[in-house]
């Protein structure tokens, strides 16, 4: 799902999943059901350009895998760079 494949919220989403999370510009509270996961992740993907998330498994302590989603870095804009430069 958060690579995009938004209508699997459905699947694997309970009914009447909230968010209970503080998001910047959302109500967490209003964040219900997989439509509304769904427009959530939707509108953090357009907001952060599309990420990948992969998986990192590791380390495994007592049995217990710790995990962590991943995203790749996203590249930084430099404003103005060229205005910085002096000929020679």
């Amino acid at each position: 799902m958060w690579n995009g494949d938004l209508p699997q919220a459905k699947q694997i989403l309970a009914t009447g999943f909230t968010v209970n999370a503080a998001l910047v510009g959302v109500d967490g509270a209003a964040v219900q059901g997989a439509p509304g996961v769904a427009d959530w992740v939707a509108l953090l993907r357009k907001a952060l350009g599309e990420p990948v998330f992969t998986v990192e498994v590791g380390p495994i302590i007592d049995g217990n895998p710790a995990l962590r989603p991943l995203a790749p870095p996203r590249p930084v804009r430099r404003r103005n760079a060229r205005r910085n430069c002096r000929p020679g």
